[in-house]
């Protein structure tokens, strides 16, 4: 009976991967055809297996459990490709997509309810197969159920991302009432926390899935506006006890100092009211690596003075370097015109035609995942059903882990920050048995500025250091408490306050054209149980950040897991990883008994 059933089994099994590719391909019609298809190859075994001349078989011993994890198999999985082919038939991809600015609400809201009977579909195939396991199964079954795992475990992550999109974008679409969203144009080569200066703003309204842009201006605007310095700032607490002291409440362009983005949407919906405009459902930041993302799907831009048109290709380059050096001595009309760039993209997405969501995410999804656009809905529903993606740009630790990051904020006023590069070292020893872990982090700052050459506004201050010079307030996070800190190899008190959930250990430092600060932190404090975690967010710079870790475990061998797996180094008892953090990573490392 197994014996004969092998050929629809892998003929089923194949047409599920056929119809998952081609689901993930966006094209619904062929995904129906396959996993249809998959469903009768599947439900012919399990018809074959559950007939009367198979059933005597199934009380022998070790040949009943094998037919009867086939047979109960087969017929999960067939109900499963089955209303997969139902859900792919019925779902119209091709609505899926924003026409002249415009995507109905209502396409999204017609596929809320084939996916959840996917997903609950899929999940309980899961159940299905721990429960055929058993060690009476033969080679020929087991690798069978292995792959239908791995299936699976494949289709769960898509299953859900699809089921949570599908639940939220109505609301975010404005399916319900007009959502109104503040988007903030920001840049890295003035830093900020982990989103850059805000040079520019706008509103971003939707109605019925309908997009427009009533607003764009300057941040200055902003702060002129409203209530100008009678504005007050009471939320979050974090952000107001750390920031206060730089006029949070007053200053737009230091708000974005805070590392994380929930926190500093919040505060950007309390102070907007205050400050001329109105009150706002979330906030989008843009950096220009995402603002280039998005010039795919809007067309180049012309540019004064420039011979060729601003591409999604060469944007980013502009933005970060190129501007400076083409406007070196015209600096207001270089901020004209990138306000220009960044209004024309917008404008152009509010009345644009989108390809559908496959095209938009293969693009768009490193560059959320780098952290180069940001977005958070003030809706607590909504926003904790975003928090488990990158988009959110939070910051708050896994409780349990061990992590650190690195902030600068530019205190010179310039762009300075196009020059500076950041290394991170982190040397740390970790004892499974007592949880104890004991570290020193070092973070060099090396800024590669000339003294001369560059515009005042690049590579001068406010503060009266000598061109070049690069004064930054630094803030490096980590759960863990201070020992002992120097700069340069001297000893220095640092400010300890915490953010977030994480200890944060801060001072201002100079750095001298064509030198380097090094900061050293020895940090300790422990962990519960034998498996350490080391989770690196995202760190969106002109450059992106060096990290290398160097991990001692104490009296066992590290087992590696997690994204560094393929990358770390094992030797003995020590771990050694290196990444650059243009992506958030986490570092897995257990440690068995024995």
């Amino acid at each position: 009976g197994v014996v004969s059933v092998q050929s629809d089994l892998a003929d089923g099994i194949r047409s599920v991967d056929d119809g998952m590719t081609a689901a993930r391909d966006a094209n619904d019609d062929l995904a129906a055809e396959h996993l249809g298809h998959a469903a009768r190859s599947l439900k012919t075994a399990d018809d074959t297996l559950s007939s009367w001349f198979v059933a005597p078989a199934k009380s022998l011993p070790i040949i009943g459990p094998n037919l009867d994890a086939v047979s109960s198999l087969a017929a999960r999985a067939s109900e499963v490709a089955e209303v997969s082919a139902l859900a792919a038939d019925r779902a119209d991809v091709d609505a899926l997509r924003f026409v002249d600015g415009r995507l109905d609400p209502q396409v999204v809201v017609d596929m809320q309810e084939p996916l959840r009977q996917v997903k609950a579909a899929i999940d309980g195939l899961a159940d299905e197969v721990d429960e055929a396991r058993s060690p009476w199964l033969v080679s020929l079954v087991s690798t069978r159920i292995d792959r239908l795992d791995e299936q699976i475990g494949d289709a769960q992550p898509d299953a859900d991302a699809a089921l949570l999109a599908v639940d939220i974008a109505p609301q975010l679409l404005g399916a319900d009432g007009p959502q109104r969203y503040l988007v903030l144009f920001t840049t890295p080569v003035e830093a900020r926390g982990r989103t850059g200066f805000p040079g520019n703003y706008a509103e971003l309204y939707v109605e019925d899935g309908k997009l427009s842009m009533p607003v764009f201006g300057r941040i200055s605007e902003l702060e002129r506006g409203g209530l100008g310095d009678q504005r007050t700032l009471t939320q979050p607490p974090d952000l107001v006890a750390r920031y206060e002291r730089f006029d949070v409440a007053t200053t737009w362009r230091n708000l974005t100092m805070t590392p994380d983005f929930p926190s500093l949407a919040r505060a950007a919906a309390e102070l907007s009211p205050q400050s001329g405009g109105q009150p706002i459902d979330g906030v989008l930041s843009v950096d220009p690596a995402g603002l280039a993302a998005l010039m795919r799907y809007t067309g180049p831009v012309e540019i004064e003075g420039r011979d060729e048109p601003l591409t999604s290709e060469n944007a980013e380059a502009y933005l970060l370097f190129e501007q400076y050096v083409l406007f070196e001595e015209e600096n207001e009309q270089r901020v004209d015109v990138l306000e220009d760039v960044a209004e024309t993209t917008f404008e152009r997405l509010t009345s644009a035609d989108l390809p559908g969501p496959r095209a938009i995410i293969d693009h768009v999804d490193p560059v959320v995942d780098g952290g180069h656009i940001q977005f958070v809905s003030l809706d607590q529903e909504t926003f904790m059903m975003l928090f488990t993606t990158s988009v959110t740009g939070h910051f708050q630790p896994t409780p349990g882990t061990d992590s650190f990051a690195t902030t600068t904020a530019n205190a010179g006023a310039s762009k300075i920050d196009l020059f500076l590069e950041r290394r991170q070292h982190y040397d740390v020893r970790w004892d499974p048995a007592t949880g104890q872990v004991t570290g020193t982090l070092r973070v060099t700052l090396e800024n590669s500025a000339p003294s001369e050459g560059w515009p005042d506004y690049v590579i001068g201050n406010s503060v009266g250091l000598p061109p070049g010079t690069n004064r930054s307030y630094v803030s490096i996070y980590s759960p863990f408490g201070l020992e002992a800190a120097r700069i340069g190899g001297q000893p220095v008190g640092l400010q300890s306050e915490v953010e977030v959930g994480r200890n944060v250990y801060s001072t201002f430092v100079d750095i001298p054209p064509g030198g380097a600060v090094e900061i050293e932190l020895d940090l300790a404090g422990t962990l519960a149980g034998r498996h350490y975690e080391l989770e690196l967010p995202v760190q969106p710079f002109t450059n992106p950040d060096d990290v290398t870790v160097q991990l001692e475990v104490v009296g066992a061998t590290p087992v590696v897991g997690g994204d560094a797996e393929a990358e770390a180094e094992v030797e003995g008892n020590v771990v050694r990883w290196t990444a650059a953090r243009d992506q958030p990573h986490t570092l897995s490392v257990s440690a068995p008994h024995g």
